[in-house]
């Protein structure tokens, strides 16, 4: 969490621990289990009626049970490219829920294993979010699902500390055919992993999609291009973007700084540009 959102919660989160209330990680980052769903799709949808479900596995691949949600196509031909999608800290799966609908209507599966809370104790918490990443991606390169996904057009992409989590994931994952960033952010202390030495060794096409007005990310973005030294790397701004409108939960919005554009702006933008590049990079084409 960078120093400036470090400031402003660091008073109240020792008054709630002192108090006997939240724990300072869910203070920094708040977990939302409602969902919040839009009214409207920020963006227009694609031509093909699709479904979601969780699938039960007992190995998310850090050797724990775990759950992966589904966003697929019905309708679409077989052979279909796919997403993994790496959560931030403490997201749930509706936090992008918009994006989900959106790219399964496009034809796209996505698959989203859970992220595990966070504890700054857990020595190795991003290492196992990597690790459920990873495995999730050998899980789709194998259909093991039965999804009609191919081979050869699997992505990784994320949020936040979940975007950089599934550039270093890509290291591993190197079928992986690209991978799709949004506002990838630092961490106070990256737990059981080595950026630098991951970022080093990845090889696939990386988007970089960032906010004009993001407070969170500091200079973390330009930190991970300058590591990405071997990944043709793609950079798009949203003007007027702000950290916390790349998700759906409005609950934390009083620490975006002001703008003059919507969620359902930079939303829109979010996913048409995404798709965009995953569609170009991976070859997708539709009737």
């Amino acid at each position: 969490m960078p120093n400036v959102l470090l400031r402003l919660v660091a008073p109240l989160a020792l008054l709630l621990i002192a108090a006997g209330g939240c724990s300072i990680e869910t203070i920094l980052f708040p977990i939302f289990e409602e969902p919040f769903l839009l009214a409207e799709p920020p963006a227009e949808l694609g031509p093909y009626a699709f479904e979601q479900r969780t699938i039960a596995v007992d190995d998310l691949g850090d050797g724990r049970p775990g759950k992966i949600e589904v966003f697929a196509p019905l309708d679409a031909p077989a052979d279909r490219p796919a997403l993994v999608w790496v959560l931030g800290v403490n997201n749930r799966v509706h936090f992008h829920q918009s994006f989900h609908e959106y790219m399964a209507s496009w034809g796209y599966v996505d698959l989203i294993p859970d992220t595990r809370d966070i504890r700054f104790s857990d020595t190795e918490y991003h290492a196992k979010n990597v690790a459920n990443a990873i495995r999730t991606v050998d899980r789709a390169l194998g259909d093991e699902f039965g999804l009609s996904i191919d081979a050869e057009r699997v992505a990784l992409g994320g949020y936040s500390i979940g975007a950089s989590m599934a550039a270093f994931a890509a290291a591993d994952a190197t079928r992986a055919r690209a991978i799709a960033m949004w506002a990838p952010a630092p961490s106070p202390i990256w737990q059981g992993v080595d950026p630098a030495a991951l970022l080093a060794t990845v090889q696939q096409p990386s988007f970089f999609l960032l906010a004009e007005f993001d407070i969170v990310v500091g200079d973390w973005p330009e930190r991970v291009q300058r590591l990405l030294t071997q990944s043709p790397q793609t950079v798009s701004q949203i003007d007027g973007g702000v950290h916390l409108f790349f998700q759906q939960p409005p609950s934390l919005d009083d620490r975006n700084p002001a703008t003059p554009i919507t969620r359902q702006d930079q939303m829109r933008e979010a996913f048409e540009r995404t798709r965009e590049f995953l569609d170009q990079v991976m070859d997708v084409a539709r009737d």
